[in-house]
């Protein structure tokens, strides 16, 4: 992430960049902040042009409140900036902020620019970011109980390993974003719902440094990551919540075996997706408890509104499967599996009670063609959580 300005003054671009100064020192994957400020004629606020990948996107005026910066500018302290990126800029790999009209950029912190000038993962190209490390592929079974899907085997594994890595460089990317550092030595992820352990897999590639652990019912997938991603990838583990082989509960949730405020990224797709009114409730709670302050949870969900509901319904009958509509959520399924539509607004509301507040939302590209992306994981809705 990389921040520059540019000053006009009179009619005339000012270009003495040794007469800037300022700083980038927010960033949440939606909105651009700082303050920024020309020595030269410090009473004209200063324009702040954004680019991402080399491309313009947009300009701002340095002229919000900032009291902090009374020593900087003890005159005159709206020196500051925001600027909400346009949706289609988001998913870039390399932000840039300049003094308007310049190529001077304006720094991130020091901590800020430590963890943004990290590159972002291309999820377009399944190479990138990937080394040579061992990538274990669970047996065919195993693929077919994930995805719901059967056919030719080399064609079930290339899927796999695509949409791993994918969802594994989505999640990696939002970290970045979020200016949370997933390579700092120490740095802990809970995945609840890990299945056999997909994510992973592909973490594993690029966190040398972070402790894993997965979460799951599924006792075969549990045992299956642990004899083949544990004994490789020692800091990466994985942990059975119920006893025996009891199977999937839309009604049950589990206490997650972690410490209070001990995680700093807690990851779950495809989870509440499958989890009905009062389970979504106890692991919203039990994602509040475990994380630290100012930590960030990034879950999926399909959303019930006005607009997705025709979606919802579309799913439901091409399935062939009757849709049980209540207040607070609709889902349908049956033998104790169910696809679940919950009303965001409720989310959000139990989630602050658990101490959570959102900081970034991303509607999926499953509510129809008005929503397409061209992310590819875009596909579920997307609540990005911080923990106070």
């Amino acid at each position: 992430m990389i921040v520059s300005c540019d000053q006009g003054y009179q009619g005339k671009i000012v270009k003495e960049a040794r007469t800037f100064a300022g700083f980038v020192d927010h960033w949440d994957g939606q909105v651009l902040a700082g303050w920024a400020i020309d020595r030269a004629t410090p009473e004209v606020p200063c324009n702040v042009d954004v680019y991402v990948d080399g491309r313009f996107v947009l300009r701002t005026l340095a002229d919000l409140p900032r009291p902090d910066l009374i020593e900087v500018s003890p005159r005159d302290q709206r020196k500051g900036f925001r600027a909400e990126l346009p949706l289609d800029a988001r998913n870039g790999s390399h932000f840039e902020a300049r003094f308007g009209g310049t190529v001077e950029r304006l720094p991130a912190i020091t901590a800020l620019e430590s963890r943004l000038s990290r590159p972002r993962i291309d999820l377009l190209q399944p190479q990138s970011g990937v080394t040579s490390r061992w990538v274990p592929v669970p047996p065919i079974e195993m693929i077919t109980h994930i995805s719901g899907e059967a056919g030719d085997r080399v064609e079930l594994q290339e899927n796999y390993r695509r949409t791993g890595f994918r969802v594994a460089a989505d999640i990696y990317n939002t970290a970045l974003d979020l200016a949370s550092d997933p390579h700092r030595k120490g740095y802990s992820i809970v995945d609840l719902g890990c299945g056999c352990g997909r994510i992973a897999t592909y973490l594993a590639q690029w966190l040398d440094d972070s402790n894993f652990l997965g979460v799951d019912i599924w006792r075969a997938g549990i045992d299956w990551a642990t004899e083949h991603i544990t004994a490789t990838y020692g800091n990466y583990r994985f942990h059975c919540s119920v006893p025996g082989q009891k199977g999937y509960d839309a009604s049950e949730h589990r206490q997650v075996p972690v410490e209070a405020a001990q995680t700093d990224y807690v990851i779950s797709t495809s989870l509440f997706t499958h989890l009905d009114v009062r389970a979504c409730n106890g692991y919203l709670q039990e994602i509040g408890r475990i994380l630290k302050p100012r930590a960030f949870a990034y879950l999926t969900f399909f959303f019930l509104d006005e607009e997705s509901m025709p979606a919802a319904e579309q799913l439901a009958q091409r399935l062939k499967m009757p849709m049980t509509k209540e207040a607070n959520a609709w889902f349908y399924g049956e033998k104790g599996y169910i696809d679940i539509f919950h009303d965001r607004e409720r989310v959000i509301a139990v989630a602050t009670r658990a101490g959570l507040r959102p900081v970034l939302h991303r509607d999926g590209c499953w509510r129809g063609p008005a929503r397409s992306s061209t992310n590819p994981m875009a596909f579920q809705d997307l609540l990005v959580f911080q923990k106070a």
